[in-house]
């Protein structure tokens, strides 16, 4: 199955710029999926199989439903395979490392093995979870949060242990390792459903003794979701609700980047190619901007 692009290249993109820290970010669009995903979540690239994964949740996101599944696609957007792997339930955040796909299942952290596209490994975590994302450090330690309960576990001994539990977390969602740190996107204190009356914002955790510290300030951003790093000063984060794309540099300062719709959510970002790729659930479509 082929996918028909909606925009290729910079003769047909969306081009817009902004001023952020004495230098200039411009924004194209350089192809876009139909809506043929179903609640996409959360995107990543590998570079051995140079192709992109997509965690597709389809059905409720809080239910065992076995509906879920991961999607292949090539770096231009073209399907290779809608099902690629199938029969998870709630499938969010994901992350890669030596050809395994690591995936937040809602309350278990599923382990793929790339090259047989199959689920090796079945982590569970506490019953009442609502796993997000996952972050691998350097020396290949993986981390995962956990929305529901102010949790980052962490895969240890083949099994989940909690890390981290905390409500200075305020429901942490996106996670990325920077480092000797996690960096943890928040959503906010939930007061009925997932509204918030207090936006999350970026918090850094160290590895080393677990100390949770503001990025920058504790000045409300956004209900985040995609994290990644840009540079050396500045990290990519995603607003779910607002469906923002946006800097935040280490001082906490927000520059807009570009406004998609409602659902815009865990982002990857790839260094060589300037190229940042999201996923806009509700819309059901994958977008890949290049950052200049």
């Amino acid at each position: 199955m082929t996918l028909l692009k909606h925009s290729l290249g910079a003769a047909v993109a969306l081009a817009l710029t902004v001023t952020a820290q004495a230098e200039t970010l411009a924004l194209t669009e350089v192809w876009k999926t139909p809506a043929v995903f179903e609640h996409p979540e959360s995107v990543a690239y590998d570079a051995a199989s140079d192709a992109l994964y997509l965690s597709n949740i389809k059905g409720d996101f809080g239910a065992a439903d076995g509906d879920g599944y991961i999607a292949k696609l090539g770096t231009d957007g073209e399907l290779i395979k809608a099902d690629w792997v199938s029969g998870l339930d709630a499938p969010k955040g994901i992350a890669i490392k030596s050809g395994l796909l690591y995936v937040a299942d809602l309350t278990q952290l599923v382990v793929v093995d790339l090259n047989k596209a199959e689920v090796v490994q079945r982590h569970k975590a506490a019953d009442n979870s609502f796993l997000n994302d996952v972050a691998i450090t350097d020396e290949g330690e993986v981390y995962i949060t956990d929305t529901a309960t102010n949790r980052i576990y962490v895969l240890k001994d083949d099994g989940l242990h909690v890390w981290l539990e905390n409500p200075k977390l305020e429901s942490p969602n996106g996670l990325f390792a920077d480092g000797d740190n996690l960096i943890v996107a928040s959503w906010g204190v939930p007061t009925e459903g997932w509204s918030t009356k207090v936006p999350g914002h970026l918090l850094r955790v160290s590895l080393r003794d677990r100390q949770i510290t503001d990025v920058g300030s504790d000045k409300p951003i956004g209900n985040l979701d995609g994290l990644h790093r840009l540079d050396e000063s500045q990290y990519l984060a995603t607003d779910w609700m607002a469906g923002v794309l946006m800097t935040i540099d280490q001082s906490g300062e927000v520059v807009k980047l570009v406004e998609l719709s409602q659902g815009t959510a865990d982002l990857t970002y790839l260094p060589e190619q300037g190229r940042v790729i999201l996923p806009v659930m509700i819309e059901g479509t994958l977008i890949a901007f290049d950052i200049k």
